[in-house]
């Protein structure tokens, strides 16, 4: 018998350095630190949810890359590069947490 439960994945910290401060366009830019890797971070973010926005809530663009690398995370209304590491998938959770 099989089952379709999701294993548990245990995911590292990852420390979000993004302020919540944007710039005139609804952008904040900041890093983010996981397994000793930092990343650059662009959220476009609103005071609202909306239906464009990651799981219908504030972001509705997102771009995460480790210098010299490409794109880990990439969301402009839809996804472009989903999470596929454990480590992206940290950089997501702490940016929901701190901005969706």
């Amino acid at each position: 018998m099989t089952t379709n439960k999701k294993k548990h994945e245990t995911l590292p910290t990852a420390t979000l350095r993004v302020p919540r401060t944007r710039d005139y366009l609804a952008w904040s830019f900041g890093s983010a630190e996981v397994a000793g890797k930092t990343y650059r971070v662009q959220v476009k973010w609103f005071e609202e949810p909306s239906r464009f926005g990651i799981r219908h809530g504030r972001i509705s663009k997102l771009y995460v890359a480790a210098a010299g690398e490409g794109a880990v995370l990439d969301y402009d209304r839809g996804w472009i590069t989903r999470a596929s590491t454990a480590e992206a998938k940290a950089i997501l959770k702490a940016i929901l947490k701190e901005f969706n």
